[in-house]
């Protein structure tokens, strides 16, 4: 074979590599997902969740801060927001346009639960038989989606509340339990009250930072029973204080906001803490 034709077939060879790499290329490219809207989360200021059966929901903010506006005021649930926001860019696996359907067999005539963010409103819809797809409408267009999100849409009120004592970003100036009086005098140090109640500066910061950052293991809907104690929280750049009642204490303490309808469960080590602070050590100084 003379030197023309081997280079015909060294060409030959290098043309079917690069058309081999071409086609494995190819498979590996897939278009991207289409997402059930165009509204970023973080463009979100306001969800609206209509429910047809179970009260409605309204929830106001952004990034990180969020209330619960309806049907109560209260710091909203963070990681239940996120989980709501995250709807907005669920992937479409398959969509139709309205037109010439008739809604009501994908029951969205009439549907159970409809959420709008900002003005942007979805409706849900039935289920798919075989395969378990949400049929959700956005506008003209309805889509199918994996549904992990009619859950949270569903939850009680007391499950849009966040866990937290404190709401984010407020800070504690002051502190009275049933047992302790704690206050930040005009030096940014703390004065105990009772003086017999002696804890130590230590000590002092320590319950303090257990009260600013302390979250229930769960919220729950208020149910009305006997008071045990009251809590105030005075809270900087705030004219009204944050009431809590104490309404059971030891293996769990419950601590409740009748005004919000809600209640704050604590575990037994989260009460002690709390509410019996450790080293009421007579060796050591009280706070000034």
């Amino acid at each position: 074979m003379n030197k023309r034709r081997w280079l015909n077939v060294g060409l030959l060879v290098v043309v079917a590599l690069l058309g081999l790499l071409a086609w494995y290329e190819g498979r590996d490219t897939a278009p991207p997902p289409t997402p059930l809207t165009a509204l970023a989360p973080a463009a979100v200021n306001k969800i609206e969740i209509i429910r047809r059966d179970h009260g409605n929901i309204i929830l106001t903010g952004q990034g990180d801060d969020w209330w619960l506006k309806e049907p109560v005021r209260i710091a909203a649930n963070r990681l239940r927001v996120e989980n709501i926001l995250g709807l907005l860019t669920a992937e479409s696996l398959a969509r139709f346009p309205v037109a010439g359907k008739d809604l009501a067999a994908f029951d969205l005539a009439d549907p159970a639960l409809r959420v709008r963010y900002n003005n942007i409103e979805l409706l849900f819809g039935g289920m798919t038989p075989v395969d378990q797809r949400r049929y959700v409408r956005v506008g003209d267009t309805v889509h199918l989606i994996v549904d992990s999100y009619s859950l949270d849409f569903m939850a009680d009120v007391a499950d849009f509340a966040s866990r937290n004592l404190v709401p984010t970003r407020q800070r504690i100036i002051g502190l009275a339990t049933p047992a302790f009086q704690v206050e930040q005098n005009a030096g940014g140090k703390w004065a105990v009250r009772p003086e017999a109640y002696a804890l130590s500066a230590d000590a002092v910061q320590a319950v303090m930072e257990e009260w600013q950052h302390a979250q229930a293991v769960r919220v729950a809907l208020y149910q009305s029973a006997a008071v045990r104690g009251l809590v105030t929280l005075t809270l900087a750049g705030q004219q009204a204080p944050l009431h809590y009642e104490i309404v059971a204490e030891g293996p769990e303490w419950i601590l409740a906001r009748p005004e919000v309808g809600l209640e704050f469960h604590l575990s037994a080590e989260q009460g002690r803490r709390l509410f019996a602070p450790a080293a009421n050590d007579e060796k050591s100084s009280p706070s000034e």
